[in-house]
């Protein structure tokens, strides 16, 4: 898939921006983690929505995040179930700075939100 990937938008932040782009899936939220982990940089909004993220896919990218900023991120309608809030709960510890966490559309269940 193609991405929208801007340095910043109209209001001055930063930006990585995949939202329902046919065809993005597992292997391009990998790459994207790797792609996080070689620059290192700190993300106003980071948007991965309407795309099936597997749970070895979600810890990547989320292990690609720890040690940065990242005020806002966009998860919606990523098909995410109770194993992908179960690790989602291990690592907001780690990214403490996390404003919005948007997990809209998705069927993570009652178990899964107290995870």
């Amino acid at each position: 898939g193609s991405a929208h990937v801007q340095p910043k938008d109209v209001l001055g932040r930063d930006v990585i921006y995949y939202r329902d782009v046919e065809g993005f899936g597992d292997d391009d939220v990998r790459a994207l983690a790797g792609f996080l982990e070689r620059e290192r940089k700190d993300i106003d909004l980071l948007v991965v929505s309407g795309c099936s993220v597997s749970p070895e896919a979600l810890r990547a990218l989320l292990s690609s995040l720890v040690g940065r900023r990242v005020n806002q991120l966009d998860l919606s309608r990523c098909g995410l179930g109770y194993e992908h809030a179960t690790i989602l709960a291990a690592y907001l510890p780690f990214l403490g700075s996390m404003t919005v966490l948007n997990l809209r559309d998705n069927d993570i269940g009652d178990a899964g939100a107290i995870a």
